[in-house]
């Protein structure tokens, strides 16, 4: 990328820099060899060619659109099914579409799903594979829409999608696609005065999930594609000197992360490590991932991926209600919206941006409550009203002033974080892989470790409740595993409450725990083991729930309240009757 040169990215692009800025290197600037390792590949993907079948799917759409208007037809009711799978022979190599092979019989539902259910009765005005092109200043970004619906009074673009619909359907918008297809849109003069609508086509299911974005979604989109873009350029600058790094205003505070040159010749610092990483087609060779986490005990991939992956709270869940938990992790259901998940979200962003040592603007409370009016912004999802939403901010703020004026006080004194969000993930017994996202590490004086953990929950805590804590003695444990850091002390910070307590014990528990913590995930495998075999032989729901109950009993616990599925659960009358649960 050179001064004054037009600059063409992709989705992949994009893709790449908020997946991993390390990947990204990787890739694009250091062209590196795809590794042979990517340990946790979903199995299913050696058995059936995804990326195929969209492919045959593309080519499908593409030749009867293109067909349809070679013949002129304007209406679909001039022609049948035979039209549709004839344009299927012809865009692939599928000869006998009768046949009961696996990717054959998915691609003739799909196509069928599609002339069926996913398209319009009017076949006129209709564009498909065409490219629409967003610029932002020298920065080319296209993407791809497979079908365009050109109207008088809108214009449709739509991409096809294989797979299951989310649970929570806004999910679609982070696509890429999406979000370069919303802002290209609105530049392209031949949609000026157009209501812009963006639909995904899910052939399995043969539903159309549509979205008309708002001016606040779109500024919103564009802010994080102006951010990638930079990030871009700093990456890319290291390269090449000749290489602009885009221009931004000194107190323009990312809502997304920020590169710093100075990081991007640190792998571990560049990085973006998550329990995605074993999908990586760099992650056999990854500068991060010297030592795998199967070779800690001498397993190989079968075995070791046959193991169950649990978080602190997926493992705790477990612990306070089962039935919560089978809902939550087995069926899929996804949290609803909570103001306290918003809040707890933005006091911890806010923090690790705060914290980030490659950052040298002074640390100044001022500063500490921008960077929080710039976060906050980002979670809103919870908040049911603007009186509520201020509520909550009031106390997030309030809890960073408390925060500041008790733990950084004087700027001059403040010292960054040796690293903020450190992911781990290490085996233990013979059942489990734990892995999860510690909030904060520093490095003391003397050379040892204090891991830092932030609870804005309304609940404290005592010295006891500290001492004997399951998540303290896990990251305790798993900082010295992973990270090889001699840990002097693990602490938690109340905000709520104004308050730090430490403690050194958890570590005095962890033979103890790691047992516990196996048994568990034993119980967790049988039991998800003995659902499974009976969802294949029970069609009847009610009877299946009753069984659900039975393997995954509801217990009352302290967050009943709060649950998401109190109204359907069987202890419903006894937990709200019940003047100990707050």
């Amino acid at each position: 990328m050179y001064f004054n040169q037009e600059i063409r990215l992709t989705k992949s692009h994009f893709d790449a820099i908020e997946k991993c800025p390390l990947s990204y290197k990787y890739k694009f600037i250091d062209k590196a060899q795809q590794s042979k390792l990517a340990i946790a590949k979903k199995k299913e993907s050696a058995d059936f060619d995804y990326l195929g079948l969209y492919n045959i799917i593309e080519n499908f759409v593409f030749d009867f659109h293109k067909n349809i208007e070679f013949n002129k037809i304007t209406k679909k009711s001039d022609i049948d099914i035979s039209f549709a799978y004839e344009s299927l022979i012809r865009s692939s190599d599928i000869e006998n579409i009768d046949s009961d092979e696996p990717h054959i019989y998915a691609a003739r539902k799909m196509v069928e799903n599609y002339f069926y259910k996913l398209i319009p009765d009017d076949l006129t005005d209709i564009i498909v594979k065409e490219f629409l092109t967003l610029t932002i200043k020298k920065y080319k970004i296209s993407a791809l829409i497979n079908r365009i619906i050109y109207k008088k009074d809108y214009v449709k673009l739509s991409f096809l999608k294989i797979g299951k619909i989310p649970e929570n359907k806004e999910y679609l918008k982070n696509d890429i696609r999406f979000i370069v297809s919303v802002l290209a849109a609105e530049q392209n003069k031949q949609y000026k005065n157009k209501k812009i609508i963006v639909s995904f086509l899910f052939l399995d299911s043969a539903e159309e999930i549509e979205f008309i974005s708002s001016p606040n979604e779109n500024l919103i989109f564009e802010r994080r594609i102006k951010e990638d873009i930079y990030n871009i350029s700093i990456l890319e600058n290291s390269a090449n000197k000749n290489a602009e790094i885009v221009d931004i205003n000194k107190n323009y505070i990312f809502h997304g992360p920020k590169l710093y040159s100075e990081q991007v010749n640190e792998p571990q610092k560049l990085a973006k490590i998550t329990g995605w990483c074993p999908y990586c087609d760099y992650y056999g060779n990854c500068a991060v991932w010297r030592i795998k986490p199967f070779s800690y005990i001498n397993e190989n991939l079968e075995t070791y991926n046959n193991r169950i992956k649990l978080s602190y709270s997926k493992y705790s869940g477990f612990k306070n209600c089962q039935y919560s938990w089978k809902l939550r992790y087995i069926d899929k259901i996804p949290s609803a919206p909570q103001p306290f998940f918003d809040l707890g979200h933005s006091v911890h962003e806010t923090f690790e941006k705060f914290y980030n040592e490659f950052d040298k603007t002074p640390r100044t409370l001022e500063y500490l409550l921008t960077i929080y009016d710039r976060i906050f912004e980002k979670f809103q999802s919870g908040y049911q009203n603007a009186d509520e939403k201020k509520r909550y901010y009031d106390k997030g703020k309030q809890m960073l002033i408390n925060y500041y004026n008790r733990f950084v006080g004087d700027p001059k004194n403040f010292k960054p974080a040796h690293s903020m969000e450190a992911y781990f993930e290490l085996p233990l017994g013979n059942n489990v892989i734990m892995n999860g996202y510690i909030d904060r590490i520093d490095k003391l004086d003397d050379g040892s470790f204090e891991i830092l953990d932030y609870k804005t929950e309304p609940t404290d805590r005592t010295q006891e409740d500290i001492d004997s804590d399951d998540q303290l003695s896990i990251y305790y444990w798993a900082a010295q595993r992973v990270f090889g850091m001699k840990i002097k002390q693990v602490s938690l910070f109340m905000l709520e409450f104004d308050k730090k307590i430490s403690t050194s014990k958890v570590i005095e528990r962890i033979g103890e725990l790691i047992q516990k913590i196996d048994e568990t995930a034993a119980e967790m495998m049988e039991k998800i083991k003995q659902y499974q075999t009976k969802q294949q032989e029970i069609t009847n729901n009610e009877d299946l729930k009753q069984i659900a109950i039975a393997l995954f009993p509801p217990q009352k616990n302290k967050y009943c309240r709060s649950c998401d599925f109190l109204e359907t659960c069987i202890l419903r009358d006894e937990i709200l009757s019940d003047e100990n649960l707050k």
